[in-house]
């Protein structure tokens, strides 16, 4: 995994770190160095999706992950997050018009979740948004390509808004990760 050499420094860990143990989520764009990304946003979008679909509860797509991730990217996840992480399970996810899921309360969160995004040229009009929700607060995860998102999932829901007709033929990917 070839991280961006400014998240490598120490004292960039230790700010990422504060932040995230004060918010409990913090989004980190231009993770990986451009090339490296581009690499991985090719595989991702040629993936093999088959489409999920339970028009009361959710319509999705979602592929197997077309390669492993290294001990490293998940040894710097540990760091940033004070989190000793021994597997992330990634799922790649795919969203396109009237793609969508709900908010229920039989959801559960893992404890942590990371998401990894590679939508190409996305405006937030098209719906799509990947959005947390506590009691409290909905946190909209910003549509950036090449950013690292990670959100505390204690007392916290995720869901897809829904995806309008204003997307096109425009698709979403990104891969969202739990602990194991």
């Amino acid at each position: 995994m070839e991280i961006n050499k400014i998240y490598l420094k120490k004292e960039v860990i230790d700010n990422i770190k504060q932040t995230f143990q004060s918010s409990k989520k913090i989004q980190l764009e231009e993770f990986f160095e451009k090339e490296f990304f581009y690499k991985l946003q090719n595989q991702i979008i040629k993936a093999k999706y088959k489409k999920y679909k339970n028009p009361l509860k959710y319509s999705y797509s979602k592929a197997k992950l077309p390669f492993k991730l290294n001990s490293k990217f998940i040894d710097h996840i540990s760091e940033i997050t004070g989190i000793k992480i021994k597997k992330i399970k990634f799922e790649p996810y795919s969203l396109s018009w009237k793609d969508y899921t709900i908010l229920s309360d039989k959801e559960k969160g893992s404890g942590l979740e990371i998401i990894i995004d590679f939508t190409k040229a996305w405006n937030n009009n098209y719906g799509g948004s990947i959005i947390y929700s506590t009691a409290k607060e909905n946190f909209h995860l910003a549509t950036k390509s090449n950013t690292l998102s990670i959100i505390q999932t204690k007392n916290t829901k995720r869901f897809f808004q829904y995806v309008n007709h204003l997307s096109n033929k425009k698709r979403r990917h990104f891969l969202v990760g739990s602990i194991c």
